[in-house]
């Protein structure tokens, strides 16, 4: 039979550093560039500017939501391991 080992405290750093990584993501691009202007590009502009905001916030609520199951996850996973130890003893 296989094992399989886990290492808690790398995993949890490392999800710790997606978390903050996730917190840092800024989605503040101006969707009113040129507002008085007729310029197709100034629409396309703007409309690519709302696209990256919306993007970047989904990409951060699907980081932030990996990152909480994945710590149910471990946390499961260690309290299974620790279950079955003490049943070795």
């Amino acid at each position: 039979m296989n094992e399989i080992k886990v290492t808690y405290g790398s995993v949890e750093h490392g999800l710790t550093t997606i978390s903050a990584g996730a917190n840092q993501l800024n989605a503040n691009y101006s969707s009113s560039v040129g507002q008085n202007n007729v310029l197709n590009m100034v629409d396309e502009l703007n409309e690519m500017c709302a696209l990256a905001n919306d993007l970047t916030n989904s990409y951060r609520a699907l980081l932030t939501s990996n990152v909480q199951t994945t710590q149910s996850h471990i946390s499961t996973l260690k309290q299974t391991d620790t279950s079955l130890a003490s049943s070795m003893n």
